[in-house]
């Protein structure tokens, strides 16, 4: 059973759920011109900037479950240029979609934490005012650049394990921060029906550890794993049958892995689905 879903009047229920359905509405496209595994024309004609920073997930093509995050988008011919390049360039005619979900630059982040004004790190018991304690404590001239690069060089393990140290402090606020692991590369894990549109609410888990993520709003799920083979596994949606699982060979790079499901026997109406 199909339902039509209107606008409603402002301040209705049906009216809200009409807000938050477009807030989270997804943008397909085609690939134009003469692509490259770092940028390409599109047929999109939205203004420049409006994608920038998004994920794009081709949904067509030999790169079909391949996700990146998006640098830059110029009105011009629809010019997309990614932060990472795709594993090969995409063809003429290829389909993608556009997630509606921010995707921060490394080096963005890289930039706003050095450039971040030292004197609004007042409060004691804050890292900030720690670390501005320890490196005035430091005396004479010090060496920013130094202790910058012994900060990002230092390893996770053996050297901090102690407990009730900054080191295992913070190693423990990173690993708990997402459900996807904290190893160096990452999986990422599309969802989605026989029609290529991407499915919410299926459970993906790397068999073998606690490892679990839900598609969402985002649709697009990526875990952080180390070098190794895993077994993905994916609890469907209510309406459609479990697959198969996946095996992902992590090495030295990232993978897209995609599940596709098929609506069960006994399903009587439209499964949701975001696209």
């Amino acid at each position: 059973m199909a339902y039509t879903l209107t606008k409603g009047s402002a301040g209705t229920i049906e009216r809200a759920f009409w807000q938050s359905l477009k807030a989270t509405q997804l943008t397909d496209g085609e690939v134009s011109g003469t692509p490259t595994a770092s940028a390409f024309d599109t047929n999109l004609t939205a203004v420049s900037g409006a994608f920038d920073h998004l994920l794009i997930v081709f949904t067509s093509g030999s790169l079909a479950g391949e996700a990146r995050p998006i640098d830059t988008y110029s009105s011009t011919n629809g010019r997309i240029t990614l932060q990472e390049d795709l594993t090969a360039a995409p063809s003429s005619s290829d389909e993608f979609i556009i997630v509606p979900n921010h995707v921060e630059p490394t080096a963005d982040i890289v930039s706003a934490i050095f450039n971040e004004p030292q004197s609004g790190y007042t409060t004691a018991g804050t890292f900030g005012y720690y670390l501005d304690s320890q490196v005035s404590a430091a005396g004479g001239a010090v060496d920013t650049g130094a202790i910058a690069d012994a900060v990002w060089d230092e390893l996770r393990s053996p050297d901090h394990l102690t407990v009730g140290s900054f080191g295992y402090y913070l190693d423990a606020q990173v690993s708990s921060a997402g459900a996807g692991g904290t190893g160096l590369y990452q999986v990422s894990v599309l969802v989605q029906d026989a029609s290529n549109n991407a499915l919410q609410g299926a459970r993906i888990n790397v068999d073998g550890t606690t490892l679990t993520l839900v598609t969402d709003s985002s649709v697009i799920v990526t875990f952080n794993l180390d070098s190794g083979v895993y077994l993905l596994t994916c609890s469907p949606p209510a309406g459609y049958d479990t697959p198969s699982s996946i095996s992902a060979i992590v090495t030295t790079a990232g993978l897209s892995k995609e599940f596709t499901l098929t609506p069960t026997s006994s399903a009587s109406c439209d499964v949701p689905w975001i696209g």
